[in-house]
């Protein structure tokens, strides 16, 4: 969708298929005529290589002010989930100055 370009551009072009187990929903951010979904991981696998990383780990998506309510926005992800989803990486240029790209560890939901 073209209004999320800009949400996309943030991160890495590759997709990874990774298996995640969902701690919770934290919410919504508004901005770009948008609204930025926000889920925190516990937990991912990388279904290409095997590889696992435990710690936490930030899930972002964008929807349209009429999709955060539904299955789109809140209802995409449940406490103690466990899920098979395409993720983008955070390109560092774009973490917080004050937080270690390692240690925000932000991926786009695809």
């Amino acid at each position: 969708m073209f209004v999320f370009e800009k949400f996309y551009k943030k991160y890495a072009p590759e997709e990874q298929e990774v298996i995640v187990l969902i701690q919770k929903c934290l919410g919504a951010g508004y901005g770009n005529g948008f609204c930025s979904m926000i889920a925190i991981s516990l937990g991912m696998v990388f279904c290409a290589t095997g590889e696992i990383h435990i710690g936490e780990g930030r899930l972002e998506w964008p929807v349209t002010e009429e999709e955060q309510n539904g299955e789109k926005g809140w209802g995409r992800f449940e406490k103690q989930q466990i899920c098979r989803i395409k993720v983008r990486k955070l390109l560092d240029e774009n973490v917080p100055n004050h937080i270690a790209p390692e240690k925000f560890n932000g991926w786009a939901v695809t």
